[in-house]
Parts: C-alpha cells; structure tokens; sequence
C-alpha cells in the first residue's frame, strides 16, 4: 500500500511541476537532433531552436542543409539558403513548443522521466521531460512519419529580444507565399 501512495504522490509532484514548469517557463534554448523515420529510412537533422513565449520560435538547421524556419504565432517563414529562398505560410493553429507544453497532460512517470501528451489538431505529441528539462518531442508527421526531436545543452528562461525571431532577408533571394 504504501508504493502504490509513493507512486500516486511522485504522479501529482510530477503533474504539478509540469503545471508550474510549464506556466513558468518563458523561453527555451536548446541544440537538437531531429530523426525522421519514413518507412525504414531514417533521416537525421541537427541544428538548434530559440523558442519565447507566446509563440515565438527560430529552428536553424545545420545539418545535413542549412535551414532556418521562423514561427511567429499562425505564420512561418522557411528560409533555404542553398535555394536562394524563403517560403511564408499561414497555419491553420499554432503548433509551437509552448503551445505543446500548455496543452500537455501526464500520460506516465518514473524516477528519471516524466511524459506528456499533447494533442494539436490531428497530431499527438509526446513530450519527455528529463531532469526537469524538456527532452524530446516524439510525434507523428502529416505523411505518417515518426518524428523524434532529442535536445541536449538545454536553458531555460534566458533573455532574448524579439528581433531574435525575424527574419533578414539577404539581397537576391525569392519570396513564395503559400
């Protein structure tokens, strides 16, 4: 009887400390590698994200192209530098970490590793928290790809301005608008 009151307890602290993490937590840096599994090829991404409540993200890709995308609440900006240009869009919601992490409900917990899912629209996400820091981000693509986005050298609640998250067009490049 008394594991299972320790287990309940760790459950709720766990909960509550999403809840009060989560509510808290006002921007996020990370490295990340993002593996893309599509059948049974893999696709391996590297880079970093810059990410500013309440719904400011900058994802820049470094590995294996050089990308950078730009999320400013329902509008994105991909930018490909190989390709000379940058693509801007309307999203129907906004899907941006802090829109992961309000929505996130406790789905299990051990000693090391809380998760969370959150559902946005069609697509369920799976948010691991390590270590009271976010730590992967597992979710389905709209092509039925498995997504895994793993951070490492993670900080949380840094300054950063909002001019962080817009973009500079260098001279030359085409705009698409979609």
């Amino acid at each position: 009887m008394q594991l299972i009151i320790r287990h309940f307890l760790l459950i709720m602290l766990s909960h509550t400390l999403l809840l009060a993490y989560g509510e808290n937590l006002n921007s996020f840096e990370a490295k990340f590698i993002q593996t893309t599994y599509q059948g049974k090829e893999k696709i391996i991404y590297q880079g970093s994200l810059i990410a500013k409540r309440p719904h400011m993200a900058k994802w820049i890709y470094t590995l294996p192209l050089k990308k950078e995308i730009y999320l400013n609440e329902n509008m994105v900006l991909v930018y490909e530098p190989a390709l000379f240009q940058a693509t801007i869009s309307k999203l129907d919601q906004n899907i941006d970490f802090f829109s992961i992490i309000k929505q996130a409900k406790l789905e299990s917990s051990n000693q090391n590793i809380s998760i969370y899912g959150a559902k946005i629209g069609d697509t369920l996400y799976h948010l691991e928290i390590k270590d009271d820091l976010p730590y992967r981000i597992i979710y389905n693509d709209a092509l039925d790809n498995r997504v895994e986005v793993q951070f490492s050298l993670q900080k949380i609640n840094i300054q950063m301005p909002d001019s962080t998250f817009i973009f500079h067009p260098p001279e030359g490049i085409d705009f698409i608008e979609q």
